[in-house]
């Protein structure tokens, strides 16, 4: 008897951990602030509700190349977070202390090297240019001249 409560324990303890996260599928259909305080207006996919999710300081990053369609998955998970099912159907605002979030990496990763590759393409001209400029700079010296 011992033995299976220990088995059951082992077994709570890893779906309290983890193992009980819900994802929500949401297509972002905005992108904005709202008092400078970054934001994502969404629509679930299942119950077409519209939803607003304020995002943290470290999603900052990832709010600067979502865009319109996309889809992100707002994550509940009552251990982490305190949250459960029921509330996240009830609520349509969110806070990314209250709930997680998850991008779609790969679109995001895309827009980002794109912005880079352009930044360095753009850094490259411009030294280019400089370039050109100094060399239409050099006086050519006596041994140069023939």
């Amino acid at each position: 008897m011992k033995n299976k409560n220990y088995k059951l324990f082992i077994l709570m303890s890893f779906l309290l951990l983890g193992g009980c996260t819900t994802k929500h599928k949401n297509v972002v259909t905005g992108v904005g602030t709202i008092d400078s305080r970054p934001i994502l207006l969404l629509e679930d996919v299942e119950d077409k509700k519209e939803r607003i999710f304020y995002m943290s300081a470290l999603d900052e990053y990832e709010h600067g190349f979502t865009y319109l369609d996309d889809t992100v998955n707002i994550l509940i998970n009552p251990a982490r977070y305190g949250k459960n099912e029921r509330f996240y159907q009830i609520n349509t605002v969110f806070e990314a202390e209250k709930y997680g979030i998850r991008f779609n990496n790969d679109s995001i990763r895309a827009r980002r090297n794109r912005r880079d590759a352009y930044r360095d393409s753009i850094y490259v001209a411009n030294k280019y240019k400089e370039l050109e400029y100094l060399k239409q700079q050099i006086k050519p010296s006596p041994q140069n001249i023939k």
